[in-house]
């Protein structure tokens, strides 16, 4: 009976998010009137036109690399783009949210992604984190000399957020990431018992946003029913801060959730995107502007009505 629970949850994970059907055409109508003026501003697509290049790659779990990037890169030799890696949710591969690259893109990343449904462990993102340094290096390669190695992120969500605390813990490449986004991470114990990976968040050493959201209704509503029924939760979310503070007391954690309650889990995956476009240009292009979301005397955030159970300490 239990396992047939977990394999119902598994699929849960995949079908409450691939049922909406989301486009680059509609993905900010679906966000709806953000009031906060930054936040707009990053809803908004960025001022980069963009294009894309795929690979094919041997390692089964990568299927193809699919990478976004600001079109007229090639017109700029020597010059250096951030990066951000996404992590694809349980049964999700790059196609299913393009918008979310492109959007990234248009905004001056480059941002990398693969055909990997099950991310959890941090394999995939590791590999595409290798592809993409050897190309940076490979003479004759499209994104040679222009991926900035000094500025590179990773972003997840749902299964994704919590392969985001194994792609910056767990691997060898670890330790090049300076900045890490995770919306809506698995839980702990439903990522051991559903989807057969774990996460030590005691080793995650670098600026963190956890980014959730307040929805209690489903079978995988983020709020604790007491059955364990939950992707993450407020309690969650403050425990993971905790365990982060417990080993590396001086590390960036913030913490916040969507306060729409009618807002599901699925709906992180745009909820949040204009906030991860503020975070990664602070902390990868040094966006001064866009760290007065999170940072300063008034951050943006703190009055922001779409946000609540916002912890910036």
């Amino acid at each position: 009976m239990k396992k047939l629970f977990l394999s119902f949850i598994a699929m849960s994970l995949t079908s409450m998010v691939v049922a909406s059907c989301v486009t680059a055409d509609n993905w900010q109508q679906l966000v709806g009137k953000v009031d906060a003026p930054l936040e707009n501003k990053y809803l908004q697509w960025g001022p980069n036109k963009t294009a894309t290049f795929e690979q094919k790659s041997s390692e089964e779990c990568i299927g193809t690399y699919k990478i976004w990037y600001p079109a007229d890169m090639a017109q700029h030799p020597g010059k250096k783009y951030p990066m951000v890696v996404l992590v694809n949710g349980t049964g999700w591969t790059h196609d299913k949210y393009p918008y979310i690259f492109q959007h990234l893109a248009s905004w001056g990343f480059i941002a990398a992604g693969n055909m990997d449904k099950s991310s959890g462990n941090g394999k995939s993102s590791a590999l595409t984190l290798d592809f993409m340094l050897k190309e940076n290096q490979r003479k004759g390669s499209l994104f040679y000399g222009h991926v900035d190695t000094n500025n590179i992120g990773v972003a997840g969500h749902s299964q994704g957020g919590a392969g985001v605390f194994n792609a910056i813990t767990a691997w060898q490449n670890s330790y090049v990431y300076k900045a890490a986004y995770s919306q809506s991470p698995t839980h702990l114990q439903l990522a051991i018992d559903a989807l057969k990976f774990s996460y030590n968040i005691t080793k995650v050493n670098i600026p963190i946003a956890i980014m959730c959201m307040s929805d209690t209704k489903g079978i995988l509503h983020d709020a604790d029913d007491g059955k364990g029924n939950r992707i993450c939760d407020i309690k969650d979310m403050r425990k993971m801060k905790k365990d982060i503070r417990s080993r590396h007391p001086q590390n960036t954690v913030i913490l916040a959730r969507i306060a729409n309650p009618d807002k599901d889990h699925g709906a992180n995956l745009r909820e949040s995107e204009p906030y991860l476009v503020a975070w990664m240009r602070y902390y990868l292009m040094g966006d001064k502007e866009a760290g007065t979301c999170f940072f300063g005397q008034n951050p943006e955030i703190l009055h922001n009505s779409r946000w609540q159970d916002v912890d910036l300490k």
